[in-house]
């Protein structure tokens, strides 16, 4: 499989990804206890956040934010806020899904912007985790861990293309 010229190599398929959130929802849940909202990650958390939440049986909410920390030409840990949540959080429990965790600085920044709306308590959850963080934030769960490959699919890209793949796959370079 080729992406803009480059060759992909699956890490992980759409199986292997509905059977690791077949796993983590319930702790999810259990660890949140109580209705709460869903906050996706825009763009690339937008597939992982549709397939997480149809596996929850508590009553939840559900919105999302558009946030961009990639391409920036300033800072690596400049983030730039292109859409904000609808709901009021005040007093609520809040699951952040994002792709991947890679240095961390989006998610920190992003649960600061939530607290700030007077969320009660944040729990976070990546598709995918780097092991390269920078932030002093921690994620509560994820899927799986990968190195520093680039990757793309279920959601993801490379400049806007590669978001329908239905698993996820490295840019072999």
């Amino acid at each position: 499989m080729k992406l803009a010229g480059k060759r992909l190599k699956e890490l992980f398929s759409q199986s292997q990804i509905q059977n690791r959130l077949d796993e983590i929802a319930p702790k999810i849940e259990s660890a949140i206890g109580e209705k709460f909202v869903v906050i996706g990650v825009l763009k690339g958390a937008f597939i992982i956040t549709a397939d997480l939440v149809r596996r929850f049986k508590l009553p939840i909410l559900i919105d999302f934010i558009w946030i961009s920390s990639y391409g920036l030409k300033s800072s690596p840990g400049d983030v730039k806020l292109i859409c904000d949540i609808s709901l009021n959080i005040e007093n609520q429990k809040v699951l952040i899904v994002e792709d991947i965790l890679d240095t961390g600085q989006s998610l920190e920044w992003l649960s600061s912007h939530l607290e700030k709306k007077g969320a009660k308590e944040i729990f976070t959850f990546a598709l995918l985790k780097k092991s390269r963080r920078q932030a002093r934030i921690e994620i509560n769960f994820h899927g799986f861990e990968i190195g520093d490959e680039f990757v793309v699919g279920y959601g993801m890209d490379l400049a806007e293309e590669g978001r329908e793949l239905p698993g996820v796959y490295a840019l072999e370079l």
